[in-house]
């Protein structure tokens, strides 16, 4: 087994956590429609403008206009205010974020790895999280999405390494497959204690600890 040279970790509910519910609330009012008839539309219908836009097929213009018909928003909700009320849900997980920079210090490729959109991107950098990442892996620059062994083969030539010099984190199960079938290391994340356990089952004792 070759010596461990990058983590490759999702941005989603492992780096940082995010809450949709939190967009549909602050659009529900725009748009006259019950909040749970928003959140539907916007995450949760196949017709869903958000599954387009994640992947690149849509720009952010494209994006918002297609929003403001699909949700019958109102039509003094400016720009600005739409984009806050789309991009303002993330919470930093600092315990795994904190881990990746100790990595990161002692010489590990650090690369994300993610499905997420312009306007999310854009809301995650003016946060500072993209700091704590080397390489960039994203669907709507990709024109993929996880679970894809594409992404994945891209992602690791990104960070300079080979399939079996590379450790994988992801919350969805789905989304390791194809890099598990490529010889990358996998742990679906749940916990950060369970990381930590993974971590030291590949020889990652030192890194795991947090002391």
């Amino acid at each position: 087994m070759k010596n461990v040279k990058a983590i490759l970790s999702d941005w989603g509910n492992v780096a940082v956590y995010f809450d949709n519910d939190r967009t549909a609330a602050r659009l529900a009012p725009w748009s006259g429609r019950p909040f749970s008839e928003v959140r539907h539309l916007l995450f949760r219908s196949p017709h869903s403008p958000c599954i387009a836009y994640e992947k690149g097929r849509m720009s952010t213009w494209e994006f918002r206009e297609f929003a403001r018909h699909y949700l019958r928003l109102d039509e003094k909700l400016d720009d600005a205010v739409f984009d806050e009320a789309y991009s303002d849900i993330f919470t930093p997980n600092w315990e795994v974020l904190g881990l990746l920079a100790r990595a990161r210090n002692r010489g590990f490729m650090i690369t994300a790895v993610s499905n997420i959109d312009e306007l999310r991107h854009a809301a995650l950098r003016k946060l500072g999280l993209e700091s704590f990442f080397d390489r960039l892996t994203l669907s709507y620059r990709e024109l993929l999405a996880k679970p894809s062994a594409e992404l994945m083969v891209r992602a690791l030539d990104r960070s300079g390494v080979a399939a079996e010099e590379a450790l994988f984190v992801d919350d969805i199960a789905a989304n390791l497959e194809p890099a598990r079938e490529l010889g990358i290391r996998v742990h679906q994340y749940a916990d950060f204690s369970g990381f930590l356990k993974f971590l030291s089952d590949q020889g990652l004792t030192d890194l795991a600890m947090t002391n």
